[in-house]
């Protein structure tokens, strides 16, 4: 409930540390793109390459989500490259799996547990060797 999601953002902001608070993060981007009508499928789903934190379902494809939390401000470069090539080769993995329709996004929480969602980060189409 919406009650539920304003007690769960107080203790985000004000209780958890800000280094502990990974896993809340996520939990709260899960709920914010179940909001927004995705349908949830997993949670830190692993492979050799990586993990992804979030995977969902819309109508049309599958998000891959990487969470990530920022402190000042959404912040553009949120990805080193070597992580940026792990996970373009986790989501192309998938892609190759699941048909073409998959797509990966990125999911910003700041210190006040504001979310942003970026559907679509990666050109799949690209090579990440």
């Amino acid at each position: 409930t919406a009650a539920d999601l304003r007690e769960l953002k107080s203790i985000y902001r004000s209780r958890i540390r800000w280094d502990k608070s990974g896993l809340l993060a996520e939990y709260l981007a899960a709920l914010h793109l179940q909001r927004q009508g995705y349908n949830f499928l997993n949670h830190r789903l692993k492979s050799r390459f990586a993990e992804l934190d979030l995977v969902f379902v819309r109508e049309d494809g599958f998000f891959l989500f990487e969470v990530k939390q920022v402190q000042d401000g959404w912040e553009s470069e949120v990805f080193r490259p070597r992580q940026m090539r792990r996970l373009g080769k986790v989501a192309q993995a998938y892609r190759r799996d699941r048909g073409e329709n998959v797509f990966f996004g990125l999911v910003l929480v700041d210190t006040e547990a504001n979310v942003e969602v970026i559907e679509d980060v990666l050109a799949l189409d690209e090579s990440f060797d």
